[in-house]
């Protein structure tokens, strides 16, 4: 009996090894559920995680240079007074080439944030041109910080 339970323990354990590396394709291409293969992502940088304000590293790759985000949330008071204002002076100045707002209460909205490797701990974070700047307290300053835009 004690042989019968090893045994299938070890097959157990065996095709718990060997079924995952089968199923794995390589690092350098993925095959979508299309059968189309991509290529890895050439970008290299660690995910940030902003929790206060910063400078966000690697901006270049992120595709942050020269963008306005706007991270909110549909359940955050702070952001629900904030992003009117905020929009305002957008339509004012002519900003809305670069300006994004990114709801993380939604999958895009995540998807978004994923995609630059950006993990935002509190919103609203304002993110222009590589800048963080982080919480409600920024919402009557918008327009002066906007105004030292490069």
């Amino acid at each position: 009996m004690k042989k019968i339970i090893s045994k299938k323990v070890g097959l157990v354990l065996l095709s718990i090894l060997i079924i995952p590396l089968a199923s794995c394709s390589g690092p350098s291409e993925e095959v979508d559920k299309k059968g189309v293969k991509e290529a890895a992502n050439p970008y290299s940088f660690d995910d940030v995680i902003v929790k206060a304000d910063m400078d966000i590293p690697d901006c270049e790759l992120r595709q942050l240079s020269g963008r306005m985000v706007f991270v909110t949330s549909a359940h955050c008071p702070h952001c629900k007074k904030a992003l009117p204002k905020l929009e305002k002076i957008v339509k004012e100045r002519n900003l809305g080439d670069i300006y994004e707002n990114v709801d993380t209460s939604t999958d895009e909205g995540r998807e978004v944030l994923e995609g630059a490797g950006i993990r935002i701990q509190y919103v609203p974070t304002l993110i222009l041109d590589c800048k963080a700047y982080v919480g409600g307290k920024y919402t009557d300053k918008y327009g002066d910080i906007l105004s030292q835009r490069k």
